[in-house]
């Protein structure tokens, strides 16, 4: 069934309107109109919100992340505790520090920042990888917007469009520093295509692509942002609206009444009356007292303050932080087991996103030990991607459970002081420093402070190991 609504005052010459059985007035027309011919001839509003366009849409996600401070601060987290603690780890201490030393040269925890960033707001990622022979020497990022991915049974090729600072390097500074080291970095064959204006196929040993989420009929990962697109567009036009209220308050406008509706049955006054009295206001000359012999009164009109009320907030951003998981952080009340739902669904969450990091990165140390024919049986010596995980867990839980290893000789001091903070070779040194004076100086703190039971804690002293107590018959 068609639903067919009325379309008052719009103009006749407006091709958008279907006119049936209508009156016709001089200036505009009274008709019907069926409102889906309306909406599908007419730009809709929330179409500029969900652009169609690949391209339209990661440069809205982008927008967002920039002017929606909440936005901003759940992927910024999300960077933050996906990133801690980045480290290859090794058996071997000498390919250990051999990986180590690559991923200060390339500054490997800046890719991996980029990377999570990518991953959560535009929701695929293509790290691209320069060699010198078998050295690394530059890791970057492509530019999503500039990549076409072409997939033929499972297998796919990326092809890559020079951005618009590179075309104009080609063109016009051949003979430039800037064009050499290009050279040094780009490969012959993509500079070839690039020359012509075409997008250049990117070796796959050099480009690759990780995503999000994907199933594997689509050609491209959307945006995990998408789904809060209209939340955050509300967000943005509230923010906007107490911008542009609160900066018209310091335009207060002034409003004169001259006349009285009790004189004269109400007539309004004349206009000598009223062009002299707003030359009282007028004329700046004068000071702020104005005697009139008319009925004259000023007020200042403000608008209803309840508009900066923040309950008109309160949807849009309970919708981003349900989406962002994040609401076992930010969120109060419920149960024990609720919560305990919330903090694991969110532990899963940053488990994913590195889950992903050490699938690139691991493929990135492959090709580096197969470069450097570093090998065991046949094997690539690749180090172990580790993170920490000191950020997501309580600090009460953590203290508990290094205290449970290392009582029971499952974890090293070095580890240990680590995870707290501190150099092991830094401590040590310091202990063996304080060797010459420590008989002199005593330091104000038992080694169980802080770790007593709680029957030590009511009894007020700690127990003694060597004190047996003979066992007694019940």
């Amino acid at each position: 069934m068609e639903l067919k609504r009325g379309w008052c005052g719009l103009n006749k010459n407006d091709k958008n309107i279907k006119e049936s059985k209508s009156e016709v007035t001089e200036d505009y027309i009274v008709g019907k109109a069926s409102i889906q011919d309306f909406l599908r001839e007419n730009t809709s509003y929330f179409q500029t919100i969900i652009p169609k366009r690949r391209k339209d849409v990661i440069e809205k996600a982008r927008q967002y992340m920039w002017s929606v401070g909440l936005l901003y601060r759940v992927i910024k987290l999300k960077i933050e505790l996906g990133a801690s603690g980045l480290e290859p780890v090794h058996a071997d201490p000498k390919v250990e520090q051999f990986y180590k030393d690559i991923y200060d040269d390339l500054d490997m925890e800046g890719f991996v920042r980029s990377a999570i960033y990518e991953h959560e707001l535009v929701g695929e990622w293509y790290p691209y990888f320069s060699w010198d022979d078998n050295t690394p020497i530059n890791a970057t990022l492509l530019d999503p917007t500039l990549v076409e991915v072409k997939a033929v049974f499972g297998n796919e090729f990326i092809y890559l469009h020079p951005s618009s600072d590179v075309e104009y390097i080609i063109d016009n500074e051949k003979n430039s520093k800037i064009y050499k080291k290009i050279q040094k970095l780009i490969p012959t064959k993509v500079l070839k295509k690039w020359k012509k204006g075409e997008p250049a196929l990117l070796n796959s040993d050099n480009a690759k692509r990780y995503f999000n989420i994907k199933p594997p009929y689509e050609k491209y990962a959307k945006s995990p942002v998408l789904p809060i697109f209209r939340d955050l567009e509300i967000l943005k036009m509230l923010k906007e609206a107490d911008y542009v209220t609160a900066k018209r308050l310091r335009q207060l406008i002034l409003q004169i009444k001259v006349g009285d509706p009790k004189l004269n049955d109400g007539s309004p006054v004349g206009k000598k009356t009223l062009k002299g009295a707003m030359d009282l206001w007028n004329d700046r000359k004068k000071s702020n007292e104005v005697f009139s012999q008319w009925f004259v009164s000023a007020e200042y009109i403000t608008p209803d303050m309840d508009i900066f009320n923040e309950e008109k907030y309160k949807n849009p951003i309970k919708s981003i932080v349900d989406w962002s998981g994040l609401n076992a952080l930010l969120s109060d009340g419920g149960s024990y087991s609720e919560g305990y739902i919330k903090v694991k669904g969110l532990r899963q969450t940053f488990k994913n996103i590195r889950r992903t990091i050490k699938k690139a990165l691991n493929d990135f140390n492959k090709e580096i030990a197969i470069r450097n024919n570093m090998t065991y049986y046949g094997k690539p010596k690749t180090p172990e991607i580790r993170f920490s995980n000191s950020a997501l867990i309580d600090d009460t839980e953590m203290r508990k459970t290094i205290e449970f290893l290392y009582k029971y000789g499952l974890l090293s001091a070095e580890d240990t002081l680590k995870n707290f903070g501190y150099m092991f070779d830094r401590q040590m040194n310091k202990k063996e420093e304080e060797q010459d004076f420590f008989d002199t100086i005593r330091i104000g703190f038992e080694p169980s402070q802080g770790l007593l039971t709680e029957e030590e804690k009511n009894s007020g002293k700690p127990k003694d190991p060597n004190n047996k107590q003979p066992r007694t018959k019940e």
